[in-house]
């Protein structure tokens, strides 16, 4: 059971003074729907990357390629103190059950070379991808994680093949920096290949991220001088310029965001000492207050460099009237609405400023208005001979055929994923399943486009798909329905996001059908 509209998330920060009193009003869930809000109130030394709100927000996505299940499982291998508090594990035991299930998830995605796929073994294989799973299988192996060793083993094989290629090519870069990094991590690395890779074309690496992960690899191998000189660069470099990434950015999942979260993570990690990174992630901090939409990569770095870098100074608190235990690192409280009522008084009864973060969130009271940034998408229901088909009078027992047509509007490399969630009265009829209908039948169909991964689920149909600047920017999917149960619902809407920029998105309006009694 869930409501018509997707949960959405809302954040805002402030500062209390020294001995001040701070009293969050229970009126920030007045816009959702009554029992379904919540807050999570974080408070810190310095202002704080939200990592209370992106575990939440991850936990929540429901979508399974290898990326996203790699960025749902890495940060839990590190911030088991802070799922438990949001109530995302019961305890440890469940935390590491999770762990054990993304691990087997993954395997299930390795192709027979031992790379990786986006969405199971026989999907083409993608090159950062692969490092970035073959980066959380060897930490959950640090933290004594079963991970099955002939896939694993054939997974680092492959890593050590792809950077013996004499492939130098500035697209090529980043993933080949990230499997050093990997094979460094893992023992299994030869510093020659990071001494040349620094000396002669660490300028030719396009991201902030592949500076900084060659900079951890060389500091795992004791090259303090040579890392410190990549992250240097890193920090020298952070935006993204688009002369290089038109056309390959998605290759590596990233955004300046992204790379900047995970350099001030991997420079904390590394001890390096040049370089203010804490003032680099108060950069982070307000960066993403600016931020509607952050990505699976955004989410799961951040949640990274929140983690490493703490607290500057320790904070004295008292919640709702209780004194908390003096911590130098951030607090996290969460409050369901029932706990909201009232209102939530935060005291600082310390010398110094502390930062108030708070994210609410919850299921609209109104429906979300139809909005577009970078894409267009509609949705319209046929009969099984092509006919517009009427939805305030739909019989039970009727099939129907959905039909969702699109196009990007802001020329860019694409990977975009479709989600239609399902009206209450329909259920999804999966014609490969029950020998279909001949497609014949549905010749009026327009020419569907390609997908890279298709889901018919009890609730909703999803598509994932590529979209190229360069070729036609449309796209068209259908997929059939059965009116089952008789009654009036509310007809959620449809959505495009890019998954890995979700800035660009659109939606529709929402609407009705009436589903009436077989004739």
């Amino acid at each position: 059971v869930r409501p018509a509209q997707t949960r959405i998330s809302k954040q805002i920060s402030s500062r209390v003074q020294a001995g001040q009193k701070h009293t969050l009003a229970a009126s920030i869930l007045d816009e959702f729907i009554p029992g379904s809000g919540e807050a999570t109130v974080t408070l810190s030394a310095r202002p704080e990357l939200g990592l209370a709100s992106l575990l939440k927000s991850l936990n929540r996505y429901p979508y399974g390629c290898a990326e996203q299940t790699t960025s749902r499982a890495m940060p839990l291998l590190y911030v088991a103190e802070v799922a438990e508090s949001l109530g995302i594990t019961e305890n440890e035991t469940v935390l590491r059950g999770r762990v054990q299930d993304a691990i087997r998830r993954i395997f299930t995605m390795q192709r027979s070379d031992g790379s990786f796929g986006m969405w199971n073994a026989h999907s083409n294989r993608e090159e950062w991808l692969s490092a970035y799973v073959m980066d959380f299988l060897t930490q959950a192996k640090e933290l004594k994680y079963p991970v099955p060793e002939y896939p694993y083993q054939r997974g680092l094989k492959w890593l050590k093949k792809s950077v013996d290629a004499a492939d130098y090519r500035r697209a090529t870069l980043p993933a080949r920096t990230y499997a050093l990094f990997v094979l460094a991590r893992a023992g299994q690395v030869r510093p020659s290949d990071l001494r040349y890779l620094h000396d002669v074309y660490l300028s030719q690496i396009p991201t902030a991220l592949g500076r900084a992960q060659l900079g951890a690899a060389l500091a795992l191998l004791g090259d303090n001088r040579r890392a410190t000189s990549a992250f240097v660069s890193a920090a020298d470099n952070w935006e993204r310029k688009n002369r290089y990434w038109n056309h390959w950015w998605y290759w590596d999942y990233g955004t300046t965001t992204r790379d900047m979260a995970a350099t001030v993570y991997l420079a904390t990690l590394s001890n390096i000492e040049e370089g203010d990174w804490p003032q680099y992630a108060q950069q982070l901090a307000a960066r993403i207050d600016r931020k509607r939409y952050l990505s699976t990569q955004e989410k799961a770095w951040l949640i990274m460099a929140a983690r490493e870098l703490g607290s500057a100074d320790s904070i004295n608190v008292a919640v709702q009237g209780k004194t908390l235990p003096e911590s130098d690192r951030p607090v996290y409280v969460g409050f369901d609405a029932a706990e909201m009522y009232g209102g939530i008084s935060i005291a600082n009864l310390g010398d110094e400023p502390i930062w108030q973060s708070v994210t609410y969130s919850g299921v609209p009271r109104d429906e979300m208005k139809a909005e577009d940034n970078g894409f267009a998408i509609f949705r319209a229901f046929y009969t099984l001979e092509g006919k517009r088909a009427n939805l305030d009078q739909i019989r039970q027992g009727d099939t129907l055929v959905a039909v969702i047509h699109g196009e990007a509007t802001n020329r860019r490399d694409q990977q975009a994923m479709v989600v239609d969630l399902l009206p209450a009265g329909f259920e999804l009829e999966n014609e490969r399943l029950e020998g279909g209908r001949e497609r014949e039948e549905l010749r009026w169909l327009p020419k569907l486009t390609p997908t890279r991964h298709e889901e018919l689920r009890d609730d909703r149909y999803v598509a994932a798909f590529e979209l190229n600047r360069t070729s036609d920017q449309t796209f068209k999917f259908a997929y059939m329905v059965r009116a089952v149960s008789q009654g009036t619902f509310k007809l959620p809407a449809v959505y495009v996001e890019d998954m890995y920029q979700p800035t660009y998105f659109a939606r529709t309006d929402m609407g009705a059908v009436n589903i009436l009694p077989p004739n």
